[in-house]
Formats: C-alpha cells, structure tokens, sequence
C-alpha cells in the first residue's frame, strides 16, 4: 500500500499535477488517523497546507490601500475533519466535485456552485467548513475584515465593497465574510443617516454577488439567519443550514478530539445527555480542558470529570 502511494507521489511530482499529488498526501494522512498516528497526520496536512498558501499563490496578493480588508487564514482542516450532518457533508463533496470538474459543465453551459451562506448556531462548524473546503480545493483562505469594510463617510462601505470584489475577480481563492448579518441586514426606511448608508451598501452588496462571475468562491456565514435580508437567499447558489449536533455527532466529536490527545476514556450515556446543547467548539472546549489536566497533572482523565466539564461549559448559556 505504501510503496504504492509513494509511486503516486514520485509520478505527480514528476508530471507537475498538484491535485493528484495533494490527494495521496492527504490518503496518506487518512491512513495514519486511522492507526492512531493523529500528530503525524496533522503535521503531514499542515506541511501540505503551508506548501499551498507559499508556493501556489502571494501571501500578500493586495495593494496597501485593500491589504488590510482581508485577513489570510493559515489554519489547515479536510472535510474528513467536519463532523457535521451527513446531507451538508453530501453538499460539500458535490461543491467539491463541480469544482474539479468545472471544465465539463462550462463545455454544457453550466458553472459549478461557488457562492455558499453557511447560516447556524455558534460554533457549530460553519467556520471549519471554509478552513476544510480551501484544503480540499487547495486555495487560499482569506477572511474579509468587517471593521476595515464599513465607512462611515458617505457611500465609503459601497466604496470598500467595489475593492473587495475587484479584489476576488482578480485573486482567485475562497473569500469568506464571517458575520455576515453585520452587513447584510434587512432593508428598512430611515431617516437616520447611518441606517441609510448601510441601506444603500447592501444594495451595492446585492448587486455585486450577483454580477461576480469570478472563478473565485465567496462564502457567507451568519448566526442570525432571520435578520438577512430575503433577496440575499436567491444570490447564494447554495445554502447549508446548521444545527447542533445530535447524540450520535456528540459521540463521534468526544471520541475524535479524545483520540487526538491520546486519551482513552469510555463515552456514556450520561456524559451524552448531559453534553446535550453543546456546540462541536465547546465540545472541543471540554476535550481541551481534559487534554490539560491529563498532562498538567499526570493522571489519566475520567468519564465522571468530563461530564464536569460539560457542566461547566454549558453553564456559561445559562446567565
């Protein structure tokens, strides 16, 4: 199997096919999870990633007067590392799929879906799902900066918007505007100056998404799907809605963050009743907390101790 991988490896290089090269990089991560080897796999898809970020595409893609409205994100996930509802991971593989295959669809005068709005509670993966679709499709990751985007001068949002999307026609990458409420709020008639320079940026920002036909993807998030305003929804080609996890993904979350720190702790019943509420970040929390006290005190975590910790998280909603 290995001698196998490593001929893929020697081929790609040789013939300059990044794709085929990164995918048996990232089976060959998968394989080493699978032992146990979760450092080895992590640092094996980091490797990966920091090689995308310096050798594929500019750190620093942007003049000084733009450079400040995104924010390069270097964290490094795959979609083997979502855990999150089968029928959005479904959706993600296709999204995937398109893009690779996108020369086929424009050939039937089709385009592959590359405008998502992510809406969910906090921490509920939605985030992560950007991080591991740009390792997937192996483009840069850029955050749009929310404060650097909204002017209060006169017509200034509007101004900083037109920057951004000539910015993502020119880079291709995956831009993603976390928060996107902040900007994208219904439409209301106001004599208040702010409320209408924010009126007239969201119309900038519906015409804008609407008349990208970059290659580049833009990816939306938002916790308050009720405030967006309705004429967004139809610019989306594609809208994931998150929620959090049942039992059966809370089971999955303790045993796969567990796992990455080498604590072996049985997962009850108890403790899944009571993590019920909890998002996959506080869950990634509590393992956090368990990781600490294992090394901190030299004592292997107990099942009693993480249904504590869940305690203590979700007693943080509870004021």
């Amino acid at each position: 199997m290995i001698n196998d991988q490593i001929l893929k490896l020697v081929a790609a290089h040789a013939s300059h096919n990044d794709i085929e090269f990164n995918e048996t990089v990232k089976s060959i991560a998968l394989a080493e999870r699978k032992k146990g080897n979760t450092a080895y796999s992590i640092s094996l898809k980091r490797l990966l990633s920091s090689g995308i970020t310096t050798h594929a595409v500019n750190k620093h893609p942007f003049n000084e007067d733009s450079k400040n409205l995104f924010e390069l994100v270097s964290d490094t996930r795959d979609k083997d590392d979502l855990i999150i509802d089968k029928n959005i991971k479904k959706a993600l593989e296709e999204v995937i799929s398109e893009f690779y295959n996108r020369d086929k669809l424009v050939k039937v005068g089709l385009e592959n879906n590359r405008k998502l709005l992510l809406e969910g509670a906090p921490g509920t993966g939605k985030t992560m799902t950007a991080i591991a679709l740009s390792s997937e499709l192996n483009l840069p990751l850029y955050r749009q900066q929310t404060d650097e985007l909204i002017d209060g001068i006169l017509g200034g949002t509007a101004a900083n918007l037109r920057t951004v999307f000539q910015i993502i026609h020119n880079h291709l990458g995956i831009y993603l505007f976390d928060e996107f409420d902040s900007i994208a709020t219904q439409r209301k008639v106001s004599q208040n100056s702010a409320d209408n320079e924010m009126r007239r940026a969201l119309n900038s920002l519906l015409q804008f998404i609407e008349n990208d036909n970059s290659q580049s993807f833009i990816i939306a998030t938002t916790n308050m799907k009720s405030i967006l305003d309705l004429a967004l929804f139809r610019r989306f080609d594609v809208v994931l809605h998150y929620s959090l996890p049942d039992q059966k993904l809370r089971k999955l979350m303790f045993q796969r963050q567990l796992e990455k720190y080498k604590i072996n702790v049985p997962i009850t019943e108890d403790l899944l009743n009571i993590s019920e509420g909890l998002s996959q970040s506080d869950i990634v929390k509590v393992c956090q907390k368990a990781a600490k006290h294992s090394i901190l005190s030299n004592e292997s975590v107990k099942t009693q101790q993480l249904i504590f910790w869940s305690k203590e998280v979700k007693g943080v909603y509870e004021y």
